[in-house]
């Protein structure tokens, strides 16, 4: 998947953004830029979370393709209502961008499903899904009231996590 999201035990109070680009990128430009030189970044709406760095494209009429040296971006989420997006900007201005779809989290609106990957848990779903996974982390939004459960040796456990993305 091109981005995923995950949690960690480790700093339970952020849901974290993993994106893996493709080498090279492209970029349709509106206008002929100045420079050839472009800062790349991660963005929740409009807002900048992560700084990839600097690329230098290769121009083709108004497309821009840039070589990445660090293709895997992970950050932590400020507004996981908010899509992630990737922009280049030249002299602080954004000149291209691309919006990352469904890439959306509704944290404290939906139940959300995690499955193990190694010390983390990759979001799995949002208020509906399907796992294969015999672990599942539940993550459901406050106030919710779980009825009914008949737990029975070796299946489902209830085990309370009001630190979890903060949502206490």
């Amino acid at each position: 998947a091109l981005w995923q999201h995950l949690w960690r035990p480790s700093q339970p109070e952020h849901l974290w953004f993993k994106v893996n680009l493709p080498k090279q990128i492209s970029f349709r430009l509106e206008t002929q830029p100045s420079t050839t030189r472009f800062e790349l970044a991660i963005v929740e709406g409009e807002q900048s979370i992560k700084a990839i760095g600097p690329g230098y494209a290769a121009l083709d009429d108004l497309v821009a393709r840039i070589q990445l040296r660090n293709p895997k971006v992970i950050g932590p989420r400020q507004s996981s209502h908010l899509p992630l997006g990737l922009v280049a900007m030249a002299g602080g201005i954004v000149i291209a961008s691309s919006q990352l779809t469904g890439s959306d989290v509704a944290l404290g609106e939906v139940p959300l499903g995690f499955e193990r990957e190694g010390d983390d848990w990759q979001l799995c779903g949002q208020a509906s899904l399907d796992t294969a996974s015999e672990e599942l982390l539940l993550a459901l939004p406050a106030g919710s009231v779980i009825e009914d459960l008949e737990v029975v040796e070796g299946q489902p456990e209830i085990i309370p996590m009001p630190e979890m993305l903060g949502l206490v």
